[in-house]
């Protein structure tokens, strides 16, 4: 597990709520398997000021879930994909992990934004 940090870099107040979206991607922003999966739980609104920070808990399942290999389809993910949440713009950073991405594979879950690590 691993969390994403969000920071509030403008002059004012801002308030997050709800789930980022994050997904695995390869050249191009084309999707790698499925977007992460939410884990449910309360979504309390998170009030950033100035410099502060958010968090969102993610899980991923790796190459090593117990899934069969066929189903798998272990492949080195080059970038991981997230949008804030209730945003349409994403941002992208580097990954470059093995990561199963088969169709049938549900290898990422994220959690709500929260004000604590």
């Amino acid at each position: 597990m691993f969390q994403l940090v969000f920071q509030n870099t403008g002059s004012a107040p801002c308030t997050l709520h709800g789930y980022p979206g994050v997904s695995f991607v390869k050249a191009h922003n084309v999707q790698l398997g499925k977007a992460a999966a939410r884990t449910g739980g309360a979504t309390p609104v998170v009030t950033l000021i100035p410099n502060a920070h958010a968090y969102a808990d993610v899980r991923t399942v790796n190459g090593v879930g117990g899934y069969d290999p066929s189903q798998c389809d272990l492949t080195t993910v080059p970038t991981l994909r997230i949008y804030p949440p209730n945003q349409t713009e994403s941002t992208n950073i580097p990954w470059n992990t093995k990561e199963c991405v088969g169709p049938g594979v549900q290898n990422l879950e994220v959690g709500p934004v929260h004000g604590n690590k």
